[in-house]
């Protein structure tokens, strides 16, 4: 046994060490728990599961996560901090922290499967960190004094999670009623608000086509408008 052992290394022939499978990636991982959420929910991600998607073994999840909790923790990381840390510049600071924030907004709501987790976690991975340092040097150079940047980067973090719940829900409402266009869903809406009894809700029968577009591109830039209108 000795010698024939000897003759497969002579033959440059090396028994493998137990490691990371070729192929397998902390990120390939995490995509493909965050399509499983998406899809199916977070009950029915798993991590074995998750292996028999990647057909791997479980013991190869557990070479880049420890635990599930580990994997939520970084799959929550990931979706509520900036995609592109870069793609939200601008010359105008304004301008630059609405792009992040829009970008936020955009990674939430693409990832409804994680929006539970909002209601048990607060953002405190190395991905939010990056991305809340990112928006709070954009707001030092409107010349703030420290404190109002503090808290305001703290109301726009609250402004864009409860839109992006918002809409998220308003999206699970239109999926039910397996109305695809966006236009033809505020469109409904508006037709609803204005067949109420004027004389009981005459403000939502006026108002009723601009709160329709309540969870539209245009209504979150107005509320971030509107945050930091004081600010110029």
């Amino acid at each position: 046994m000795a010698k024939h052992q000897q003759r497969k290394e002579k033959a440059g022939v090396q028994r493998k060490k137990p490691g990371r499978r070729p192929g397998l990636s902390r990120n390939k991982i995490l995509a493909m728990a965050l399509g499983i959420a998406n899809e199916q929910g977070l009950d029915a991600l798993t991590l074995r599961r998750l292996a028999n998607q990647l057909n791997v073994a479980p013991m190869a999840i557990y070479r880049y996560f420890g635990n599930k909790e580990e994997l939520l923790n970084e799959m929550f990381d990931y979706v509520s901090s900036l995609p592109d840390l870069e793609a939200c510049s601008s010359e105008n600071w304004h301008e630059e922290v609405c792009n992040a924030y829009a970008a936020v907004r955009e990674n939430l709501v693409s990832h409804p499967g994680i929006l539970p987790l909002l209601t048990q976690r607060y953002g405190v991975g190395e991905m939010t960190q990056r991305s809340t340092e990112r928006v709070l040097q954009s707001l030092k150079r409107s010349g703030m004094h420290d404190e109002a940047r503090a808290r305001t980067n703290c109301a726009l973090i609250a402004y864009t999670v409860g839109f992006a719940v918002l809409q998220s829900a308003v999206r699970h409402q239109q999926e039910l009623a397996g109305i695809d266009s966006d236009e033809e869903w505020r469109a409904l809406g508006a037709e609803r608000l204005a067949s109420l009894p004027a004389e009981d809700y005459p403000e939502r029968v006026k108002l009723a086509p601009y709160i329709a577009d309540i969870v539209s591109d245009k209504q979150f830039r107005f509320g971030l408008d509107l945050l930091l209108k004081n600010l110029d």
